[in-house]
């Protein structure tokens, strides 16, 4: 029996590929790498993949608003600001 990889709506997903997160933007996808290396829009590196965290798209589209940033915690042991999804997540560890 051969399993079947389904991708998970839009909705449940946490991470995009470089060219979904142009599609959303409505950008080229050398537009986004040059976000990404000009250092205004944070990517992960999965083995060979670039991807970018779904929230960091949304933050980033909110910085161009000139929205505030969303609220974050300082967290007890550093003086590295998490945000508030962060630090729910290492308290339920």
């Amino acid at each position: 029996m051969v399993s079947q990889t389904r991708n998970p709506s839009p909705q449940l997903r946490l991470l995009v590929s470089v060219p979904e997160a142009a599609a959303a933007l409505g950008i080229t996808h050398r537009s986004v790498r040059g976000l990404v290396y000009a250092g205004k829009l944070r990517s992960l590196k999965v083995g060979a993949r670039r991807l970018i965290a779904v929230d960091e798209l949304e933050g980033f589209v909110r910085s161009l608003r000139g929205e505030p940033a969303p609220m974050t915690v300082q967290h007890h042991r550093s003086s590295t600001s998490v945000s508030t999804r962060q630090f729910l997540h290492r308290r339920a560890r």
